[in-house]
């Protein structure tokens, strides 16, 4: 199985949704984040008060996947946030060893819903 994280402008956060949800990729996690890019224009931050220091409000979203299905939605990913400009944010993809689902137990890639 693969994990695929995506550290993404905020406000594309409704174009990720669509595109997981085009893609069918099963279940995801979208966890508010904020991140100190570097090399943005001074005027992309905002300043936050509570952290005393400049950030940009991002989303960090995480789905397992097949390894089948990876590519496809890195693609989907990737195309659906774009903007061409520097700190629309990045895409890791990391191998899972093991997965267990909480309530019956249930191991490996029976885990995941499609």
């Amino acid at each position: 199985m693969k994990q695929i994280t995506a550290w993404v402008r905020s406000g594309m956060v409704n174009k990720l949704v669509e595109a997981l949800e085009k893609a069918r990729s099963g279940d995801f996690i979208l966890m508010e984040a904020r991140g100190i890019v570097q090399g943005l224009p001074g005027d992309s931050y905002r300043f936050s008060m509570d952290l005393g220091e400049r950030f940009e409000p991002m989303v960090r979203m995480e789905v397992v996947c097949r390894p089948e299905d990876e590519a496809a939605l890195v693609d989907a990913v990737r195309s659906a946030v774009t903007t061409g400009r520097k700190g629309d944010g990045m895409i890791f993809v990391t191998t899972v060893d093991a997965a267990i689902r909480i309530s019956d137990g249930s191991r490996g890639p029976a885990v995941l819903n499609r």
